[in-house]
């Protein structure tokens, strides 16, 4: 802008300068010599579009004269001839087109003045366009604050939403491990009482199980196996009969048949009185005899069947075919023991 004015104002101050520079001829001329004689009292048309000075004026036959209102005159001049009449005296082309350099000048003048004025309403449309950006982005920046605040009002919402639920899936959780923890402390104490029960129990079997052992055990020691129905050959012996032996450490077992007496058992190979002796037992060596399970593993699959404990550890297992022969065994092994 600053160089459109520049250039605007340079090129008026050279038009002012030369319409000073034509003032100042047209004074130089009219301070001239008087006009040339009557001759020269021609007038003729004058071309104002013309430019340059070279061009040679029209032929005085061919442009017809035209009235002196038709088109601005020229600056002229009087003289009087010898016939007393006013002559009018055209001057020469170079001062009619200084004379016209004025209007061209304020046609400049006017030309800024516009341009001036177009600038002017440029800016005021440059700024007038400016605010309205300005409020279309004000307006803009608060539908997005709007929408911002809509935004982050609900994502607080969907938040405490979320903190809802996982509160109550906490509470829920915590709710149901107090449940979990109560169900397995009573089952705990359910077992602790079903334990408590069952040694109770254990015990008063097993104090049954020994009292009953001692009770029998008592009956076989005052048992009287004199009786001629058990089976025994001789006087001295207190019971005979067929049974299974076993030793302790093997897995093979012997059928024999067993005689009770004399403070030892005997083991015959057969029931006849010349049969060979094929096993002797020592009752002071005997240290234990019972039909318990408990004391003695083997005897849990078996039935009809006890064992006896020596002194060196040996152990035997003797298995009857009846039951009251296994009675009669381990009351004779007793007595002869003396346990």
């Amino acid at each position: 802008m600053s160089r459109f004015r520049l250039k605007v104002l340079t090129l008026f101050r050279t038009q002012v300068d030369k319409h000073l520079t034509c003032h100042t001829d047209t004074e130089d001329m009219e301070s001239a010599p008087p006009p040339p004689p009557p001759k020269d009292t021609y007038r003729f048309a004058y071309d104002m579009t013309l430019t340059s000075r070279d061009k040679p004026l029209p032929d005085r036959g061919s442009s017809p004269l035209k009235p002196h209102y038709a088109s601005p005159s020229p600056p002229v001049a009087h003289a009087y001839s010898q016939s007393h009449a006013p002559v009018t005296v055209v001057y020469p082309y170079p001062r009619r087109r200084h004379r016209s350099e004025p209007a061209e000048a304020h046609e400049f003048i006017d030309a800024a003045a516009e341009e001036v004025q177009r600038q002017a309403r440029l800016k005021l449309e440059k700024q007038a366009a400016l605010l309205q950006q300005a409020a279309e982005d004000e307006q803009r920046k608060r539908t997005l604050d709007a929408e911002l605040h809509y935004a982050a009002t609900i994502r607080r919402q969907r938040e405490a939403q979320e903190r809802a639920v996982e509160e109550q899936k906490r509470q829920e959780i915590d709710a149901r491990r107090t449940w979990e923890k109560e169900k397995r402390m009573a089952e705990a104490r359910k077992l602790q009482e079903w334990r408590e029960q069952q040694v109770k129990r254990t015990e008063e079997v097993a104090m049954s199980k020994s009292e009953l052992r001692k009770r029998k055990a008592e009956e076989r020691r005052n048992r009287d196996l004199s009786s001629p129905n058990l089976g025994s050959s001789t006087d001295d012996d207190l019971v005979s009969g067929w049974v299974t032996v076993q030793a302790g450490d093997s897995l093979m077992s012997k059928r024999r048949y067993c005689v009770a007496g004399g403070h030892e058992l005997k083991f015959y190979k057969d029931s006849s009185g010349t049969s060979q002796l094929m096993e002797t037992i020592d009752a002071s060596d005997i240290v234990k005899v019972s039909d318990n399970e408990d004391e003695f593993y083997d005897l849990e699959l078996l039935q009809h069947a006890f064992g006896l404990q020596l002194r060196n550890g040996k152990t035997f297992i003797i298995i009857t075919d009846v039951a009251h022969h296994t009675e009669d065994f381990i009351t004779a092994a007793i007595q002869l023991a003396g346990l």
